[in-house]
């Protein structure tokens, strides 16, 4: 009986490792606890592909380097939790490194690249967005006709019926507004693409924090001016331009706090549970603490490890009289912050050579992306969150990250 050749087989499943993909980043959306189970899926299916083919092979070309900075920071990590074994905090926080080890993997084992995914991945991510956007409408709207409250519309409010941070969705959102692609690879109309994007910024608005209302601002805005010969203004591009501005209201409201920073908060040595920070007031007062435990520790070379650096930020809010929740009331105060700085993160977790890796690869990604402009918007986006949120402590930001990451550094991404 004839069998089908190997190169048919392989033809089978490079069709649906795009759409394995796509399920990572809808699920990460969606229902994180299922996305560990879609990576394993995804995984098992490129390993697959492996014994299907005349010669297995592994992607040893041009951008094996960035994929190697990835598996090297993974190593660090590997290492400073070996060190603290023995730490409750030890397995829970390693388990969450394990996407950088996974992800570079498959994109080594895998013969797709960008130009073969990124469509699919695309269509699966904005269903996500929007997905998760039509359940947390139904799940405000349920709240608000219980409270009357109009903010139930808005931040963290808004997005916790999928339980899911306003801040990691909106990145999520911000993430597919830069996405990389021309019109005219996508299954519908130029006009269509046009009012989904409208979609996502209306969404942004709802959802976002300050940094990515002005960052995905500005990538739309880009977007118009470059495209702006080939466009006409029409009346219903005025109505949702309106929208926006009054959707637009509620993050200048958040944004009034920042008017009232007082910057010496920053140095002072005791505070009182009730003393007010505002966003960055707070971030500045945490990276001083991050500076505070290695100084302390005596671990710049090394950090303190990454089972320790939570515990060991905690023990300095304690010492400056930080307010640190009521327990009986299941409120944690600070002690649930973490520094809210991907940079101060990694160097009090593995020190200054770990903080290096962490350098070369965004010094990669920037140098990469300088030879392929249509990533410029990513690599921007992800370069300023690493300032405000410590993005690689959760599993959303992890895995979007280093997928990104990853493709970018593939051989044959976008010329």
């Amino acid at each position: 009986m004839p069998t089908n050749p190997p190169c048919m087989n392989w033809s089978k499943v490079a069709s649906i490792l795009p759409h394995l993909w796509g399920l990572v980043l809808f699920i990460l959306i969606f229902y994180r606890p299922l996305s560990s189970y879609a990576l394993i899926l995804l995984g098992a299916a490129v390993l697959a592909s492996q014994f299907i083919r005349d010669k297995p092979t592994i992607n040893w070309k041009r951008g094996t380097f960035g994929l190697t900075i990835l598996l090297s920071i993974f190593l660090i990590y590997f290492y400073g939790f070996v060190q603290h074994m023995d730490h409750s905090e030890a397995w829970p926080r390693f388990e969450k490194k394990l996407p950088l080890l996974f992800i570079p993997l498959i994109w080594l084992l895998s013969r797709l690249s960008w130009k073969d995914i990124h469509i699919k991945v695309y269509l699966w991510l904005l269903a996500g967005i929007f997905t998760s956007g039509i359940i947390m409408f139904i799940g405000s709207t349920a709240a608000f006709l219980q409270t009357l409250d109009w903010h139930q519309f808005f931040y963290h409010a808004f997005t916790a019926p999928v339980k899911i941070s306003a801040i990691y969705y909106s990145w999520f959102i911000v993430i597919a507004i830069a996405w990389p692609i021309p019109d005219r690879d996508l299954p519908f109309s130029k006009s269509t693409h046009g009012k989904i994007k409208m979609a996502l910024a209306i969404l942004l608005l709802i959802s976002a924090s300050k940094l990515f209302v002005v960052l995905g601002g500005a990538i739309l805005a880009f977007k118009w001016f470059k495209n702006r010969e080939h466009q006409k203004f029409h009346w219903k591009q005025m109505a949702l331009l309106i929208i926006a501005g009054l959707l637009l209201i509620p993050v200048l409201i958040r944004t009034t706090s920042l008017l009232d920073t007082n910057m010496t908060v920053i140095v002072q040595d005791q505070y009182e549970h009730d003393s007010s920070f505002n966003g960055l007031t707070l971030r500045l007062i945490q990276v001083r603490l991050g500076f505070e435990v290695l100084q302390k520790e005596d671990a710049w070379i090394l950090g303190v490890g990454p089972a320790l650096s939570k515990s060991k930020l905690d023990e300095r809010y304690k010492a400056h009289n930080m307010y640190t929740g009521n327990p009986e009331l299941g409120d944690r105060g600070l002690l649930a912050y973490n520094y809210h700085n991907q940079w101060i993160e990694t160097l009090v977790a593995t020190g200054i050579i770990g903080l290096t890796f962490l350098l070369i690869l965004f010094s990669s990604l920037i140098v990469r992306a300088y030879h392929n402009p249509l990533f410029g918007s990513m690599v921007i986006v992800c370069t300023i969150f690493m300032f405000t949120e410590s993005f690689w402590e959760r599993e959303q930001g992890l895995v979007l990250f280093t997928f990104l990451a990853s493709a970018l550094f593939k051989t044959d991404s976008i010329d």
